[in-house]
């Protein structure tokens, strides 16, 4: 009658589901929390590059540069 609580062959895959589970209700609720700072640093790190990229003249993805060979 009980012999459904000897068998344990799902129960290494139920255990990697649930950690699975926890990590990424942990990635969500940090995302949740910082997504909004976190976009906004990058947002100001990458015009910052952009803006230094263009104050020394190099070469922008618009222009096309040909080299003599």
């Amino acid at each position: 009658m009980f012999k459904f609580l000897r068998n344990r062959r799902g129960q290494g895959m139920v255990e990697y589901i649930l950690i699975v589970v926890v990590v990424v209700g942990v990635v969500l609720g940090a995302y949740k929390l910082f997504g909004t700072k976190i976009g906004g640093t990058f947002t100001k790190a990458a015009d910052r590059i952009d803006s230094e990229r263009d104050s020394f003249g190099t070469v922008t993805t618009t222009e096309r540069v040909e080299y003599d060979n």
